[in-house]
């Protein structure tokens, strides 16, 4: 039975999943993350290269990136709330 609830707290606890991928030039992460707010949860997808101009131990290993449709519905979504916005005014 404790599994049972390790496994639950784990299970509330998680913000996303990444996946190794294969790619032509380099290996990278795909995946997504969730993030809520005022209780409503959104479902982002991104993607994370190794960070190759890594110089010092301070620098991260790996970068995460919002993946390319993600950001431009996003982008475009903004845009039309902002001209909604300036019709209103």
């Amino acid at each position: 039975m404790s599994e049972k609830n390790n496994t639950n707290e784990w299970k509330s606890r998680e913000l996303g999943a990444l996946w190794a991928r294969k790619g032509k030039n380099q290996n990278y992460f795909s995946g997504y993350v969730t993030v809520g707010d005022l209780g409503f949860e959104k479902r982002i997808k991104i993607v994370g290269f190794k960070n190759n101009f890594k110089d010092n131990e301070n620098q991260p290993d790996f970068r995460l990136y919002q993946s390319e449709a993600e950001a431009e519905a996003s982008e475009s979504s903004n845009n039309q709330a902002e001209g909604e916005d300036q019709d209103l005014i």
